[in-house]
């Protein structure tokens, strides 16, 4: 008997330890998958972080005209101009808001206003060209209803709600007249803004600013690309190297503002001007000030061997 409890408990010992290898080696595997997994991790982050980094990069790359990255051996040059312009245009808006009990009735009364005003501003010949819609919109008009409260109730009553009653009409219109520091423009500008305001017509905006600015931009451009030119020359020389064909291209163009003027200088009245200022009858001058274009140029050269 004793015999066979031996054989029993060493049976036992066998398969306890057994037993106990299966669950080192199932923590073994399991912590070298988790090892895995955290390396996998690791890698799909670091794939990620390039992915960004390139887009990141291509979208700068939009900015240049050529291919000079492809290109090792190049040099960038940089270039800038800029020029001090006199406004030549006094620029404002007109503000149309009318009210209707629906839709059509506030339009029509907005309409009716605009006919009123493009009528006013032909008759000092502006031409329509120079009149266009800034802003257009409709909304709802909406009033707080207040409900009867029951007669026996004993404490305060606030019973209300928000109904549509109507709509309005918002019209923006943008107005520019050319060359006002001419005599008889600038009497036209104290004229329009005064005939509005007796018809009740809101203006606003009053700025002076240069009509042609496109053209002012390119002409400054042009500058900076001969400034970036002649800066390759002297790099060339400097450096010693011949420079070859250009091979990219970027621009970092400054568009002025223009310039404020308050509502009570718009609609003072011009007794005389001359080429840099805006008199009027009450003693100021408005200076119409000026604006600043300028442009900042880069030329990518091939350096040639």
């Amino acid at each position: 008997m004793e015999t066979n409890t031996n054989i029993k408990t060493n049976s036992d010992i066998n398969k306890c330890s057994q037993t106990n290898n299966c669950s080192k080696n199932f923590m073994n595997i399991f912590q070298e998958n988790s090892c895995k997994r955290k390396m996998c991790t690791l890698i799909l982050l670091s794939v990620l972080i390039l992915i960004i980094v390139n887009i990141i990069y291509t979208i700068r790359e939009t900015y240049y005209i050529g291919v000079a990255d492809n290109y090792p051996n190049s040099i960038s040059v940089n270039g800038k101009a800029e020029e001090y312009i006199k406004p030549d245009t006094f620029q404002f808006s007109i503000n149309i808001e009318e009210e209707g009990k629906n839709v059509a009735e506030a339009t029509k009364k907005a309409a009716e206003k605009e006919n009123l005003i493009i009528k006013t501003l032909k008759s000092q010949g502006i031409d329509e060209k120079y009149i266009k819609t800034k802003s257009y919109s409709v909304q709802d008009k909406y009033e707080y209803i207040q409900n009867p409260c029951a007669k026996d109730m004993s404490i305060p009553c606030v019973v209300g709600e928000s109904k549509i009653v109507g709509a309005i009409v918002y019209h923006t219109i943008e107005v520019k007249i050319k060359d006002i520091l001419k005599e008889e423009n600038n009497e036209k500008r104290n004229k329009i803004t005064t005939e509005l305001a007796n018809q009740n017509i809101k203006t606003s905006d009053y700025s002076f600013t240069i009509f042609d600015i496109e053209e002012s931009k390119a002409q400054v451009k042009a500058k900076a690309i001969e400034n970036a030119k002649e800066n390759a020359k002297k790099l060339e020389k400097q450096l010693n190297v011949n420079l070859g064909n250009i091979t990219g291209f970027f621009e970092n163009p400054i568009s002025p503002s223009p310039i404020a003027m308050g509502a009570d200088m718009a609609m003072m009245r011009t007794e005389k001007s001359s080429a840099e200022t805006v008199t009027t009858s009450s003693g100021p001058q408005i200076q119409t000030g000026e604006q600043k274009v300028s442009m900042e140029i880069q030329l990518t050269y091939l350096l040639k061997n």
